[in-house]
Formats: structure tokens, sequence, C-alpha cells
């Protein structure tokens, strides 16, 4: 009966053991990294989030006082980086934010006089470097950027004639660089930009045939590069687009059966260098390789003492049954 004792006591032991390193080595733990709202509940929702100049940037959605951007060099520490609107109420939104050259970009969403293109070199001094909605008040809202070749790229909502690609060699001198709606007005925005292989693509909004991915060799001639919704109108919207492992891979908004995720191969290319400035998007953050891996390590460590003393106590209490 003693022996049966301890040989129960011996595997409660053990279980005890492996369910704390199994806890212990879970890196699933996350953290608050800011106040909230960023001490303001007007700031709803975190629209875009990108790095620049070693600092993350964070673009909020603020139909009170404006679309706000906030920068922390450390991941905790946090501070505006913009006035509230960039000076507009009307600015509600940071729709996106991304890299060109050696500045950083804010697209925003303003309906009532378009939307706003803002540029910083230093992360703290702004400057407007589009005319208000391109020219056209329809289109309200930046809601993609990226950068392809040597230009940088925005794409727009617009309600009325359709989404609109415009491009900038420059960062302030802005072409159009698509047919309104890629020729269909149902396509009303252009929510996710991404460069695969040699190749620019767009994925679009359109509630009416299903979202569409249209690609340009040249930032100019494009041409439609899925079936209407890959097949089911009710993937509407394509809201990313990032590569991995040589594939192009295409998120969905579908209200109906749930978000789809598609995929194209690409041909394989040979290595390039890579350009020396980080290029993000709103969809697409780059690892820096700064993390503090500290919290996670040191669990770890102290789980496996105590896994060690753990399993020296179960064995001498065996031992002792044994002799016993």
């Amino acid at each position: 009966m003693k022996r049966s004792r301890v040989f129960i006591l011996l595997v409660c032991v053990l279980m005890l053991a492996v369910n704390s390193f199994a806890y212990a080595t879970d890196d699933a733990d996350w953290s608050q990294s800011n106040t909230d709202g960023f001490g303001d509940t007007n700031n709803s929702r975190t629209e875009s989030l990108a790095t620049f100049d070693n600092s993350l940037y964070a673009g909020t959605w603020n139909t009170n006082t404006g679309a706000e951007v906030w920068s922390t060099p450390d991941g905790t520490t946090w501070s505006q980086a913009n006035t509230d609107g960039f000076g507009d109420a009307s600015n509600a939104v940071t729709e996106s934010l991304a890299t060109f050259g050696s500045s950083f970009y804010a697209g925003t969403y303003n309906a009532n006089t378009g939307t706003e293109i803002w540029s910083t070199p230093d992360g703290t001094t702004w400057s407007q470097v589009n005319t208000d909605g391109f020219g056209d008040a329809s289109n309200s809202e930046t809601g993609s950027l990226a950068t392809f070749g040597s230009s940088f790229y925005a794409g727009t909502y617009n309600a009325n004639t359709g989404t609109e690609v415009w491009s900038t060699p420059d960062g302030t001198t802005w072409s159009q660089a698509n047919t309104d709606g890629f020729g269909d007005a149902n396509n009303l925005a252009t929510y996710s930009l991404a460069t695969f292989g040699s190749s620019l693509y767009a994925g679009t909004w359109n509630s009416s045939t299903g979202t569409e991915v249209w690609s340009t060799p040249d930032g100019t001639t494009w041409s439609q590069a899925n079936t209407d919704g890959f097949g089911d109108a009710n993937n509407t919207i394509t809201n990313s687009l990032a590569t991995f492992s040589n594939y192009l891979y295409a998120g969905t908004y579908n209200s109906n059966t749930g978000t789809e995720v598609w995929r194209i191969e690409g041909e394989t290319q040979p290595d390039t260098p890579q350009p020396s400035t980080p290029q993000t998007t709103a969809t697409e953050l780059p690892y820096t390789g700064s993390e503090d891996t500290t919290a996670s390590t040191a669990p770890l460590g102290i789980s496996l003492l105590v896994l060690t003393g753990l399993m020296l106590l179960a064995i001498g209490l065996y031992m002792k049954t044994r002799r016993v």
C-alpha cells in the first residue's frame, strides 16, 4: 500500500512537471504597449502601422479632432508625431503609412475635400505633398501606399468614378497611373498594393462582381490577374497582399462564408541586391531584429530548473520505496 501511494505521488509530480514545462514554453503572451486610445477615447482604431527611422508608427481613426500619428522608439514609450488631423479635423483617419526614399508618408481619409498625403523627413515635421483628393474630392481615401521600381504609388477610394492609382517619382509630382476603376466604376477602392517579381499588384473593392487584382510590369499598363472575386462574388475586397516563398498571397473580405486566402506562384528569380531604404506598407512590416527576447527565455530557463528538481525528487521517492 505504501508503495502504491508513493507511485501515485510520483505520477502526480511528473504530470505537474510536464504541465509546468508546457506552460513556460508557451510564447503567446501578449502585453499592451500603449495607454487606451493613446489617452483619447476618440482614437477608436489603429488603422495603420509601419516602421521608419528605427521607430514604430501608428495611425489612428479619430472622427472628433482628426487622425493622429503616434511613434515609439522602444515599443512602449509613445509620443504624438503630428498635429490632430494634420491641422484639419476632416482628416479623420490615417489610412496608410509607408516609406519612400528617405521620407515617411501618411495617407488620410477626408470626406470633405478629398484624401491628403503628408510626408516627413524626420518623423515630426510634416508637409502635404499632393493636392486635395488628387484634384477630385471624390478620392476621399488613400487606402494603400507602396513602392515599385523608382516610383511611389497611392491607391484611392472613389465611390463616383472608381478607384484611382497615382504615382510619383519624387514624392511630390503625381500623375494617374490607371484608368478610373480599372475600367469598371464598381472597383471603388484599391486597398492593397504589393510588388511581386517584376510587377506591381493592386487589390480592389468590388461589391458587384467581386474583388479584382490588377498587375502592371511598367507602372502604367495594367491587366487583370484574377477572375472576379476568385470565382465568388462574395469575395468583395482584397484587403491585403503579401509575398512569401515565391508566392503572392491575397487575403479577401467575404461576409458570406468567411475570408479566403489565395496565392499565385511567381517565376524563380535570381537573387538581386535589396534597396538600402526599408519600404513598408500597412499590411507588411519588416522584422528589425530589435525585440527583447529576455521575457520569453527567462521563464523557460526557470521552468527547466523546476522540472529538473521535480524529476530528481520523483526519482528519490521511487528509490526510497524500492528499499522499503
